[in-house]
């Protein structure tokens, strides 16, 4: 049973009450119980329901736990990290407080990942060849995802799509490494 609608049960709820709770129409949260969750939708829903977000993500048996709030960078602005919003995740999970979450726009690196994915990102790097980074090409304020090639004594930033621009050392920096992807669901 999906985790959202054994909540929600448990709470004594309806579908209806608790799109109104939660501001949205019955049809969203029928969609939602069927897994298509928007991950802005996520906190609304595990306040309501009183259980952590990690819990209804599926990253955590554990309704409630200790979380902490991971910025999503939405640019990067003469070396400073722009966020509007954060999302929660357990804190067990966590083995550095320096992470970030990104969201993916462009379409380079499909289909291995789709826009609007959400990147998790330690703001770090291990620089190993075939992992993936998020970098920052020169003059951008919007970060990529890429993975690592070395070819010789270069260092090259390659996407999934041969099309695409091949970055380098020279004209993109390392924001960190990719440590998960997380797909998430645009509403109907």
């Amino acid at each position: 049973m999906n985790r959202i609608k054994k909540a929600r049960e448990e709470k004594g709820l309806s579908l209806s009450e608790l799109a109104t709770l939660i501001g949205k129409g019955r049809s969203s949260v029928f969609r939602y119980e069927a897994g298509q969750v928007p991950i802005d939708v996520v906190h609304d829903l595990a306040t309501v329901l009183e259980v952590s977000p990690a819990y209804l993500l599926g990253w955590s048996d554990s309704k409630i736990l200790d979380v902490i709030a991971v910025p999503l960078i939405d640019k990067v602005v003469n070396g400073q990290f722009i966020s509007k919003e954060s999302i929660e995740i357990p804190v067990k999970s966590v083995v550095t407080s320096n992470l970030s979450f990104y969201k993916v726009e462009d379409t380079a690196m499909r289909p291995h990942i789709i826009e609007d994915a959400l990147v998790l990102a330690k703001n770090e790097t291990n620089a190993e060849d075939g992992s993936l980074v998020v970098i920052l090409p020169d003059g951008e304020t919007t970060p990529l995802v890429r993975i690592i090639k070395y070819e010789g004594d270069n260092v090259l930033f390659i996407a999934g799509n041969r099309y695409s621009k091949i970055y380098t050392i020279a004209d993109a920096a390392v924001l960190g490494d990719v440590v998960s992807i997380t797909y998430t669901y645009n509403n109907i």
